[in-house]
């Protein structure tokens, strides 16, 4: 879909961004996220399996991954998007919220990352001893997709959305998908499902005994 408008007097396309990847872009994603140079490669790792909102997820430290009980939590400096620009760099967000780690491959990728940090403790640091900036991680996710040879439209947020939808088709479970992505209304959640046809037929297959 796109959208118009006008330059000079004259109609314009302007593309929108796509939402999210398809299983095939996902994968493609993957594989060309891994060639990446650190720390670009283990950020985008963490954001696909936890839907961390880039601003949140460049402004992790150390003291955020928790261990308890054999299992692995995520203190997240919560960041609305979109905002990322009216917190200056090196600080972060008043407000916390707690998320479970459930990917395997995101605890190794973070244990890693806790264990080579270096105080302040940023698991992103930039070479001046900060974390790196979110312009920085949106042109190495640029570079991604061009290796990749997926379509330019996506944008970091799509990783968001991806993972949102990958857990309400999992948990067909609305609460659950908002309590992971930490929204603060579960209308807000919705827009994450991207239901299909094939999606609501295969439920209310499921649930048909339920109704009836």
């Amino acid at each position: 879909m796109r959208k118009r408008g006008t330059d000079r007097g004259l109609n314009v396309q302007k593309p929108e961004y796509l939402k999210f990847f398809s299983p095939e872009d996902r994968e493609k994603f993957t594989d060309a996220s891994a060639r990446a140079p650190e720390p670009a490669a283990s950020l985008f790792r963490v954001m696909a399996a936890t839907g961390l909102r880039i601003g949140e997820a460049v402004r992790l430290q150390a003291e955020d991954v928790e261990e308890r009980e054999g299992k692995t939590y995520l203190h997240v400096h919560t960041l609305k998007s979109g905002r990322e620009g009216t917190i200056p760099r090196g600080q972060r967000p008043e407000l916390v919220r707690i998320i479970p780690i459930i990917s395997p491959d995101a605890k190794q990728v973070l244990k890693t990352l806790v264990r080579k940090a270096v105080p302040p403790g940023w698991l992103f640091p930039s070479r001046r001893g900060l974390h790196i900036t979110v312009q920085y991680a949106g042109i190495m996710f640029k570079r991604v997709l061009a290796d990749a040879g997926l379509d330019p439209r996506y944008s970091t947020h799509c990783l968001r959305h991806t993972m949102g939808y990958a857990l309400w088709k999992a948990s067909q479970d609305i609460v659950f998908v908002s309590r992971m992505l930490r929204h603060g209304s579960q209308r807000s959640s919705e827009i994450y499902t991207h239901l299909t046809l094939d999606d609501l037929a295969t439920i209310a297959e499921a649930k048909k005994d339920e109704i009836y």
